[in-house]
């Protein structure tokens, strides 16, 4: 037993001792090939297959192959500088691959010389010339994202910040509003027949307001974080105009009629102040704000080609409007001769909905370092609006020096929002991370400044201000934003 054992550590000790003086040589035995001098640990986990392809040999490349900076060929690093203990040539410490990786190359040349550089034969060269197809290898070297975390590395930022670009369709029914000459009521319809030459629909938003949108992330258990999301500050705004014809003398007819007096047939010619205007006009405005608060939960599938997560938490959001509309006219002929015609109101609606949420994403890892996801959410809320006008007029006179009447309503309803994104994620280096995305957003049961538009009870309003019109509100309107955002994530 004893012999037997002897032996045995013997055997192991001679095999030792034969296996450290070829590694010291450089060489191994035909079933122990050494593919690097890079020590890795593979997972318990780690699926066969994957474990495999991370870490066995690579084929031979074909003689002349020009490998770019910031990789190593399967034989080794055979540039100047040799492998670092990232596995990349020239001893950038930002390990291999990497747009900022690249910039940092040491060598003998600097500046934008060092985007050109490439491991060849026994050293490193510069291209020549802009005719020479290696520069154009090199440059789209250059462009190869950051690679050390591994086609594995499970997405991740600690804060993200983006500039956010919207439009913003918004669904209410088109009012008209103006009309160029009298109205005529129709013997067959008994509807008015009018020459609408401005109407609501006319300041609908066709514009790209830009925002901001930020992101904060904290580990919260194993595959696990907190989120808190911001986005809004976009401020849309359109306005539209109408001026009165004129007389070949180059004087106003003043023959705009508006919709309070239905285009000046209730009452007959109109009112003094919303008719017979020299100019009627239009603005909308709109402002938008989003928070949240999730839970996010991450996966990783088999083979890390694909990864996501879920996510459920709380959100609030807020959307204000404002509708302006105003007519001018010619001096007043009753009671002040001296001062114009005029007729303002100013519509105002604000939609507080704070709900639950749920939400998930899938993301495609093309290559370690470039990603592609989608993205949805969709939320539930309860939504308090309220609806508030303001009139001022030539011929609304309270009590001296008051002429302005205010009217409120308010209502709640449930609405809803759905929101998609299609991102991409360029991880520039270990830190910085650049990201781009298209969004698609829709909420409804919403309450619209130009649905809210009141021009009914007219003569009331104008002509009898110290009983107030029935204020209403309408809350079944909807919107739709859609745009891009571009932006940055870091990991400290």
């Amino acid at each position: 037993m004893q012999i037997r054992a002897l032996t045995t550590t013997a055997l192991c000790f001679g095999l030792t001792l034969t296996l450290l003086t070829q590694v010291v040589s450089g060489q191994m035995p035909g079933n122990f090939p050494l593919v690097s001098q890079t020590s890795y640990m593979i997972p318990e986990n780690m699926p066969p297959g994957v474990a495999q392809a991370m870490y066995q040999q690579g084929p031979a490349m074909p003689p002349g192959y020009v490998t770019p900076v910031g990789f190593c060929s399967p034989s080794g690093c055979d540039c100047q500088g040799g492998c670092d203990g990232y596995g990349c040539c020239g001893g950038c410490s930002n390990g291999p691959g990497g747009l900022i990786g690249q910039l940092c190359q040491g060598g003998e040349l600097n500046g934008l010389q060092n985007l050109c550089m490439f491991c060849r034969g026994s050293g490193c060269s510069v291209c020549q010339s802009p005719s020479n197809a290696g520069q154009l290898c090199g440059w789209l070297a250059c462009l190869a994202p950051y690679q050390e975390a591994g086609l594995c590395a499970q997405r991740w930022y600690d804060i993200q910040a983006e500039a956010m670009f919207l439009s913003m369709d918004s669904d209410f029914t088109n009012q008209a509003v103006t009309s160029l000459g009298q109205g005529t009521i129709n013997p067959v319809t008994n509807q008015v027949d009018a020459n609408v030459i401005l109407s609501t629909d006319d300041v609908a938003f066709d514009e790209l307001a830009a925002g901001w949108r930020i992101t904060g992330s904290m580990l919260f258990g194993a595959g696990g974080n907190i989120e808190a999301i911001y986005f809004g500050s976009q401020h849309f705004s359109e306005a539209a105009s109408v001026t009165a014809t004129l007389t070949p003398g180059g004087a106003s007819t003043f023959n705009l009629f508006s919709a309070f007096s239905n285009f000046g047939t209730d009452p007959t010619g109109g009112f003094d102040d919303t008719d017979l205007s020299s100019r009627q006009s239009l603005i909308y405005k709109s402002n938008i704000h989003s928070g949240e608060a999730n839970y996010r939960r991450r996966w990783v599938g088999p083979y890390c080609r694909f990864q996501g997560s879920w996510l459920v938490g709380f959100r609030y959001f807020d959307l204000d409007e404002k509708l302006i509309f105003d007519a001018r006219g010619a001096l007043n002929d009753t009671a002040a001769a001296t001062d114009p015609r005029f007729f303002n109101s100013l519509t105002e609606t604000r939609n507080g909905l704070v709900g639950a949420q749920l939400g998930g994403d899938l993301w495609w890892n093309v290559m370690p370092g470039f990603n592609l996801g989608v993205g949805w959410k969709g939320a539930i809320f309860g939504n308090r609006a309220d609806q508030n006008t303001v009139i001022r007029a030539n011929s609304i006179d309270l009590i001296p020096g008051l002429n302005q009447v205010n009217e409120f309503a308010s209502d709640s309803t449930t609405a809803y929002l759905s929101e998609l994104q299609a991102r991409l994620a360029y991880r520039m280096s270990y830190a910085w991370t650049f990201t781009a995305a298209y969004w698609l957003i829709g909420v409804d049961g919403v309450a619209l400044g130009a649905g809210n538009f009141n021009t009914g009870q007219a003569d009331q309003l104008i002509n009898n201000p110290t009983v107030p019109r029935t204020a209403r509100i309408n809350i079944d309107d909807s919107i739709l934003l859609n745009g891009f955002s571009v932006g940055v994530e870091y990991i400290w």
